[in-house]
């Protein structure tokens, strides 16, 4: 267990709802749309562990109140809940390498496996008094952390982003590592139905087939695709349903390849997704990456037919529902603004080269009306590069502390 602080107190800024981004240089960790809340839902994917998968971390971070919280597994018999108490202006880290919690918290009890089968993975997190979270893979080797978004994270419809342009590495041995959509139900007697699209495919499901089933509370769904190629991907998969889930995308190990500036170790990326009803129709994507214009990117989703889009007020396109479009973050371009006529989510790809190498991170940006949390919290765990972004009006260029 750890803890650090004090923390400051932020002006509420406009950009990934406290809208902030941080990437680091072997963790690629985005605090990203973080939610105050005191309630949680999460499922954490699959990671290869034949890549490395542990370990793996819970952190909160207590504001202005001391708060008592509690971390379950409702769907899971054999998970014995446990609290931990978090003083005000604190953050603390729950890690399965600790020993106090490595019996109650491992990727044996959390990660959501086998694929296309009803399991007992979802984690329901409650705290006595407003906090935020996140959910880290800390292995050096193929790390990401994933923001719990609270109450922003659950809804009825959602629609999956994806990326086309890096690979699953192929050289990594079996469990191999796969591009997953992870799904857990907030209530008993939740139907979902995941849509294909009829030019994808999942493993064990064919090219424009819907997926329907039943979920109890805190059971939990795992869909992925059927190669590590990265045109074959789940950009498009719509799932809906009649009680409140929550989502996960994941994306495990993937590498750039090519000559020897783009030597890329695997690295995983993901987000927790947040539904259609959250999502608005303008956006700002900070240019993140010091790598070749090929490596820092945007993928826009749609969500309704007859949707158009511009890029800078110049490049206009019209897309169908649950399409996908690609767009370069590049040095010519810088920080790109992103205009619609109806609700997309907007997928970044972003990170830092070092060293011959890239290091991956990804977000699901807000749009840049987004509320969000007056203070933020977030851990550098590795001493490589390690750089903020932050976006903010120019009339709040002063008004915030770190």
């Amino acid at each position: 267990m750890s803890a650090s602080h004090p923390l400051s107190r932020w002006t509420r800024l406009l950009y990934k709802a406290i809208c902030i981004i941080a990437l680091l240089t072997g963790l690629n960790q985005h605090v990203a749309q973080s939610q105050t809340d005191t309630e949680f839902w999460f499922v954490a994917p699959d990671i290869s562990s034949s890549v490395g998968d542990e370990p793996i971390a819970l952190r909160f971070t207590a504001f202005d109140e001391p708060a008592t919280v509690t971390i379950s597994m409702p769907a899971q018999a054999g998970f014995t809940p446990f609290t931990v108490n978090i003083p005000a202006n604190t953050q603390l880290t729950v890690r399965s390498d600790d020993p106090a919690y490595s019996a109650l918290f491992n990727t044996a009890k959390v990660e959501n496996k086998p694929i296309n089968t009803i399991n007992n993975k979802g984690l329901l997190i409650t705290a006595t008094s407003p906090i935020t979270t996140y959910y880290e893979a800390l292995n050096p080797g193929n790390p990401e952390a994933f923001i719990l978004k609270g109450d922003n994270a659950l809804g009825t419809r959602f629609i999956v982003p994806s990326q086309d342009e890096f690979n699953n590495d192929d050289t990594v041995g079996n469990p191999k590592p796969y591009e997953q959509v992870n799904i857990v139900a907030t209530e008993d007697n939740t139907t979902v139905t995941i849509t294909v699209p009829a030019n994808k495919s999942l493993a064990g499901h064919a090219a424009g087939s819907t997926i329907t089933l039943t979920l109890n509370k805190g059971e939990t769904y795992s869909v992925q695709s059927t190669s590590q190629d990265d045109a074959i991907n789940l950009a498009g998969i719509e799932i809906n349903a009649d009680k409140d889930i929550a989502v996960t995308i994941s994306d495990d190990s993937i590498k750039q390849s090519g000559g020897a500036a783009k030597v890329q170790p695997r690295d995983l990326i993901g987000d927790q997704l947040i539904p259609v009803t959250t999502l608005g129709t303008e956006y700002i994507a900070i240019r993140t990456g010091t790598s070749p214009p090929d490596f820092d990117r945007i993928f826009i989703v749609t969500t309704e037919d007859d949707t158009e889009f511009e890029i800078f007020g110049q490049y206009k396109g019209l897309l169908g529902t649950n399409q996908q479009f690609s767009f370069p973050v590049t040095n010519q371009t810088g920080d790109i603004y992103i205009k619609t006529n109806k609700p997309i989510y907007v997928y970044q790809i972003s990170g830092l080269q070092q060293q011959n190498r890239n290091d991956f991170g990804s977000a699901i940006l807000p749009h840049i009306a987004c509320t969000g949390s007056r203070t933020i919290s977030f851990t550098r765990n590795f001493s490589s590069t390690f750089n903020l972004q932050l976006m903010v009006k120019g009339k709040d260029r002063d008004n915030f502390t770190l």
